[in-house]
């Protein structure tokens, strides 16, 4: 590797046919582009990318809901992104042949809720959550709707040519937000989606509640759940 001290030429960052220029701390380095390269097949290089791969797409998915969001990003100093951030928190809990339960859909300190019963069906999602009740921080004059997130995972595929994994995503309508009495969501897969579940063996859904404002922004969020 080479560096670059004369001027002339101007500050040059990135590649030049088979050159690599870089810049680090005021000095420029050139170096030449590798001719080619092949990701390791040992198991530990191939469970390296499996679990990457997996939550890079877990990532994207969550990324995606504008509310999740808008949440993740009150969390990011200036040097990282909202995306970046999920990957971080969950990195723990992904692994090679799948998801953990400790999956988080949300930042900590969320309020904490008690499912009743969670129903994954291929044309449906049903949810009924108990009564949030007054210790959640929730407003329900200025937080006066709030909607159900939903991230369902599809794992162990029926068919061979079909991905080892799957995310298919769903954001209820809103309702009043009501702390005294039991709360009830029921999300519609599309005929595509049926499809799609029916493709794999083993399914698991990671919800969260999120209140919203007079202007439809996201105030209070709930734990991630799982069903």
């Amino acid at each position: 590797m080479a560096t670059i001290d004369n001027e002339l030429i101007g500050k040059l960052k990135g590649s030049l046919g088979k050159i690599v220029i870089k810049n680090n701390k005021g000095t420029r380095y050139v170096s030449a582009k590798p001719g080619s390269f092949l990701p390791g097949t040992d198991p530990g290089s191939v469970a390296r990318r499996d679990r990457f791969g997996l939550l890079v797409k877990l990532a994207k998915c969550i990324n995606k809901i504008n509310y999740l969001k808008a949440i993740w990003r009150k969390f990011v100093t200036r040097n990282i992104t909202p995306f970046n951030l999920i990957i971080k928190t969950n990195y723990p809990n992904v692994n090679p042949s799948g998801l953990s339960d400790l999956v988080t859909l949300t930042p900590a300190s969320g309020f904490i809720i008690t499912p009743k019963s969670v129903q994954l069906n291929a044309t449906d999602i049903q949810v009924n959550i108990n009564p949030i009740g007054s210790t959640s921080g929730i407003d329900p004059v200025n937080e006066p709707n709030i909607v159900l997130v939903s991230i369902l995972y599809l794992n162990n595929p029926l068919v061979e040519a079909t991905t080892q994994n799957e995310f298919i995503s769903h954001l209820s309508a809103p309702q009043a937000s009501n702390l005294s009495s039991q709360l009830t969501f029921n999300l519609s897969l599309s005929k595509r989606e049926t499809q799609i579940f029916n493709n794999y063996r083993d399914k698991k859904g990671f919800f969260s509640l999120i209140t919203l404002d007079a202007d439809n922004n996201p105030v209070h969020y709930s734990i991630t759940f799982i069903g």
